[in-house]
């Protein structure tokens, strides 16, 4: 089951795989990418790309987990992380618009042929339990789109949305006590 720095380094992989489409046939240095918020005022990334939300995955239900050492694993907690990748308006040399247009056609065609993230390769607590988690572009529609931007103060914006999903964040394991004895009692019928 995956412990608690899975998102870091779900984070982390996106990056990488962010800075491999991109660059450098877009844009000529891997600095350029980063993770950074909506209104950050650093000069030096163009394209960045950040964690927006964490959400319940609750269409994904695991059950608990037995160990054959009278331990008992709480079920994990299924999440999805909601990722925006858009450019730097205080950039001190912005990208030519038509750059950008280029960047964000890469980045589709990246993630629709690249639509899962193996956490085996990613995480190191990673185990078998561990579905890849697919990555979709969001469904998001105008007027969220709009309430996320405000919600940044920041105007709406061309920007790539993407979901990345389920993650499975294991629970604690749990000492079960021996059976030493069981009653029971028959009723008359």
């Amino acid at each position: 089951m995956a412990g608690y720095q899975v998102i870091a380094d779900v984070s982390r992989h996106l990056l990488g795989q962010v800075r491999e489409a991109v660059c450098p046939v877009i844009l000529p240095h891997p600095e350029q990418v980063g993770l950074y918020p909506p209104g950050k005022k650093d000069g030096d990334t163009l394209l960045n790309l950040y964690l927006y939300s964490i959400r319940d995955f609750s269409s994904y239900q695991p059950g608990r987990q037995v160990s054959l050492h009278q331990e008992v694993r709480s079920p994990p907690k299924a999440i999805s992380l909601h990722y925006l990748l858009f450019f730097s308006f205080h950039a001190q040399t912005p990208l030519d618009p038509l750059a950008e247009h280029q960047a964000f056609g890469r980045l589709i065609q990246w993630f629709y042929d690249h639509p899962v993230i193996d956490l085996a390769q990613v995480h190191p607590a990673a185990d078998s339990a561990d579905e890849p988690a697919s990555v979709a572009f969001s469904r998001l529609d105008s007027r969220q789109k709009q309430e996320l931007w405000s919600g940044f103060s920041e105007p709406l914006r061309p920007a790539v949305y993407l979901d990345v999903g389920p993650l499975l964040l294991g629970g604690a394991w749990e000492t079960v006590p021996d059976v030493k004895s069981v009653e029971w009692e028959v009723l008359p019928r």
